[in-house]
């Protein structure tokens, strides 16, 4: 459990789901200050952002958030509708949750996310949580595989291989393959 006060910020254009989560969150150890995202320096620790944008199946937004935060980033939903935590995932997000499920499924996620939001390899910008598909994107380029191999042997478009590497190199602060595979090697994902 952490034992710091945990900046969070919700996003969601509905008031009662604000609320929800507010109140779920007043039961973290510790205490949680609610603050708004792209606002503060430094960012928040946890972002909650509610699903209502990915329901369209536009994750502009989304995308957008997860490239100007380190904070970690969980999608939250009232409709278990399949497709939106790939939706949520492919966009960069480190988790997804249905509202109507277990309270405690949700403060579990916050407070693993919150004992992992340190600095990463000594730098500044701390490692977000990879998806299953990221990381093991992240072992092929550690073990040398072109994005054309990784397309071929997984039966992907080259676009979703392209947006997964991508999403990790943030995640990892690659900012280039010879990054990202030294990454990779160095915590043993190759």
């Amino acid at each position: 459990m952490t034992e710091r006060t945990l900046r969070v910020a919700v996003l969601s254009p509905q008031h009662m789901v604000t609320e929800r989560l507010h109140a779920i969150l007043a039961a973290l150890s510790g205490g949680v200050e609610f603050v708004p995202c792209g606002r503060t320096v430094p960012d928040p620790d946890i972002v909650l952002y509610d699903a209502i944008g990915l329901v369209c199946g536009d994750r502009t937004d989304l995308k957008m958030l997860v490239d100007k935060t380190t904070a970690h980033l969980f999608v939250i939903s009232r409709d278990p509708r399949p497709g939106l935590a790939d939706l949520a995932s492919a966009a960069g997000a480190d988790g997804y949750f249905s509202l109507g499920e277990d309270d405690e499924q949700l403060l579990a996620a916050v407070e693993l996310a919150a004992g992992d939001s340190g600095p990463a390899d000594g730098g500044d910008r701390p490692v977000r949580r990879l998806s299953r598909q990221e990381a093991q994107f992240l072992g092929l380029i550690g073990q040398g595989w072109s994005n054309s191999e990784i397309v071929e042997e997984l039966h992907l478009s080259p676009t979703t291989v392209k947006t997964y590497i991508r999403t990790a190199y943030r995640k990892i602060g690659a900012g280039n393959r010879a990054q990202a595979a030294s990454w990779a090697l160095t915590h043993g994902v190759a």
